[in-house]
């Protein structure tokens, strides 16, 4: 299940039939669910989405999995190298490279 299905079921376990808000609580809302209230009018009402591994595991969300760092630069990467680390100048870089006229 996806974070918007989600809130999409939350808001429907708090109104009511013909639409409007019922006199459930979030507190009601979220013993449905297994989370607490106020957990479920956060995800319901804003863009949150929960980092705890207990409560997307009862939400049915998948499981959030810690990714490593570079060691070099401290930060995500998503090719097999560090992209900002600084590479050995090429010595030859800018160098004119002359011909002999008679070359030509």
């Amino acid at each position: 299940m996806d974070i918007d299905t989600l809130r999409l079921k939350i808001r429907k376990a708090r109104t009511s039939p013909r639409g409007e808000h019922s006199r459930t609580t979030w507190k009601d809302v979220g013993d449905e669910f297994g989370i607490p209230g106020g957990t479920a009018h956060r995800i319901a009402t804003s863009d949150y989405e929960p980092k705890r591994p207990v409560i997307r595991f009862r939400l049915g969300l998948p499981t959030l999995v810690p990714a490593p760092v570079c060691s070099q630069c401290g930060q995500l990467h998503v090719s097999k190298r560090c992209v900002l680390r600084k590479r050995k100048p090429n010595p030859f870089a800018g160098w004119v490279i002359l011909i002999p006229v008679e070359a030509i």
